[in-house]
């Protein structure tokens, strides 16, 4: 009777530990990005940077350090949800132009006409200076800072793509994202240097809200 107590007693003392530790992992998470801005990187310094979905009080840091003007946000939030409220919120408040734009996944496959809007932004210095994001950074993000180095700046895919190694891109986990843009990165080419949109695709879902000006 007595080892079966104690027996218990362990697996409690078990449980308790392993529920405290998966506690202090989710604490060390959440405390993270609102420490450190989430997969934050520089694409041009001065210019143009690069970031998952960041709290509020991160967009303010980041508005602070870089004095981001412009934010293109790939879908970080579904519509109408909370969070996106919020970060529509803050970037009022900031006096931010931000643009939301729909119809990329989080494998970054989707509408190419999402990305070729996205990267006239990025090449459009009265956008600067600019932060791009989507959720984790890592995908959307990445096929778009892709296509600009690649179609804008005229560096080969194959070292471009190295860069998205070191923002979380994991070939492994997505087999999607550098087929993506070697298929697409013709039209986008195309439709970037005769202006308007590419014809065989849909239309880019884009909302964009300016500041008031005084």
């Amino acid at each position: 009777m007595q080892s079966f107590a104690g027996a218990n007693r362990m697996m409690l003392i078990s449980a308790a530990v392993v529920a405290a530790l998966v506690g202090v992992v989710f604490l060390v998470k959440w405390l993270r990005h609102h420490v450190v801005p989430r997969n934050f990187g520089v694409v041009e310094p001065g210019c143009i940077f690069r970031s998952g979905r960041l709290t509020p009080r991160m967009i303010r840091r980041v508005r602070r350090e870089h004095g981001i003007r412009t934010i293109i946000d790939l879908g970080a939030y579904p519509a109408g949800t909370p969070e996106e409220q919020l970060m529509q919120r803050t970037a009022e408040e900031l006096g931010l132009t931000r643009y939301v734009m729909r119809g990329v996944i989080g494998n970054a496959t989707g509408n190419p006409n999402v990305y070729l809007r996205a990267i006239r932004l990025l090449a459009d210095e009265s956008s600067h200076p600019v932060l791009i994001h989507c959720a984790a950074g890592a995908e959307r993000t990445g096929a778009a800072v892709i296509l600009f180095r690649h179609l804008v700046q005229g560096k080969p895919i194959d070292e471009v793509y190295k860069e998205a190694l070191c923002f979380k891109h994991d070939p492994a986990k997505n087999r999607e994202l550098r087929g993506y843009v070697e298929r697409h990165a013709p039209a986008i080419r195309e439709a970037f240097e005769r202006g308007g949109d590419i014809p065989d695709a849909d239309p880019p879902d884009v909302t964009c809200t300016t500041p008031v000006r005084a």
